[in-house]
């Protein structure tokens, strides 16, 4: 029997490994398909829609959320979950976090929880938000967590031309005035020592 050539034991192997390979991706393909668990609670969309229009309803009235719906507000921003619910829940109900971010946010009792919430479901690179998500806040007396939130997520607001020439014109509006607009008495309020200084610190941000 002829011996084989280097070529051609080298094409053997070849073969045989080709055949190994194939066996083995049959073997994937065929064992049973692992589909994760998507831990996004059930039913949280509608949740989050109904307590925004309650906490709209109350703002629109002068009124406070009791402690119950205080409680209840802040499981809806999941933070005894993991970083990747909470985003994937932000993501999946962008509209409807929206709307409680924004209401919650002119609570004191829900404030705290509001900003922790969005503050890292900004982080990631593809994070939706859209212009009403920052300008309304705005509308809100200056607290530290507005300086917080328009300096840690500057490159992505700001990456808009037009997106951050209004948030510098709404600042330097405020700047002018004594203090908030009250819609309710139809006149101003006065700004605080404290709420002037976050206005010029985030007047600061466009020149820097």
């Amino acid at each position: 029997m002829a011996r084989l050539t280097a070529e051609e034991i080298a094409a053997l192997k070849a073969q045989g490994a080709a055949k190994r390979e194939a066996r083995r991706a049959k073997r994937v393909a065929n064992l049973p398909k692992v589909i994760e668990p998507d831990l996004v609670p059930q039913g949280l969309k509608a949740k989050v829609k109904d307590l925004g229009v309650y906490l709209e309803r109350l703002y629109m009235r002068g009124e406070k959320p009791s402690s119950e719906k205080c409680e209840e507000i802040r499981k809806l921003f999941l933070l005894e979950t993991s970083r990747d619910i909470r985003y994937k829940a932000y993501k999946r109900f962008f509209h409807e976090y929206e709307m409680l971010i924004f209401y919650a946010w002119g609570f004191e009792e829900l404030h705290e929880a509001a900003y922790t919430f969005f503050n890292e479901a900004l982080v990631p690179s593809d994070a939706p938000f859209s212009g009403n998500s920052i300008v309304r806040i705005l509308g809100y007396r200056p607290k530290e967590h507005l300086f917080d939130i328009l300096s840690h997520h500057k490159d992505k607001f700001f990456c808009e031309k037009c997106f951050g020439s209004i948030i510098e014109t709404v600042i330097l509006r405020y700047l002018d005035q004594p203090g908030p607009w009250n819609y309710r008495t139809n006149e101003y309020g006065v700004w605080s020592q404290k709420e002037h200084e976050i206005l010029e610190r985030i007047k600061l941000l466009f020149e820097n």
